[in-house]
C-alpha cells in the first residue's frame, strides 16, 4: 500500500473588503469608464486584481474584490455592472 499524498497547506484567506473600499473602487471604475478602457483595465488589474473572462456564449465576467459581474454587451458594461454590484454590497455591509 502506498503512502497517502501529503496535503497542501491551506492558503491564508484575504480580508473581506470594507464598504469604504468598495465605494471608492466603484467610484474609480465609474470615473475610469469615461476615459480609455485599456488604461482603466490595466490600473484595476494592478491595484485590485481585476480578472476579465471573455466567453462567446456567456459574455464577459469581471471579478474583483470578491464581487463578480457579467455582461453580454462587452467589457465596458461588465465593469459598469461590477461598480453597481459593489455599491449594493457596500450598502449591505453598512446595514
Amino acid at each position: 500500500m502506498t503512502d497517502p499524498k501529503p496535503k497542501k497547506p491551506a492558503r491564508p484567506r484575504k480580508a473581506a473588503p470594507t464598504a469604504d473600499t468598495l465605494r471608492r473602487t466603484a467610484a474609480q471604475v465609474t470615473e475610469g469608464l469615461r476615459g480609455p478602457l485599456p488604461t482603466l483595465i490595466e490600473r484595476l488589474q494592478a491595484d485590485h486584481g481585476l480578472t476579465l473572462r471573455d466567453d462567446n456564449i456567456a459574455g464577459v465576467k469581471a471579478t474583483m474584490l470578491g464581487i463578480t459581474a457579467r455582461s453580454t454587451a462587452g467589457r465596458h458594461m461588465a465593469l459598469a455592472n461590477w461598480a453597481n454590484a459593489a455599491r449594493r454590497k457596500a450598502n449591505v455591509l453598512e446595514g
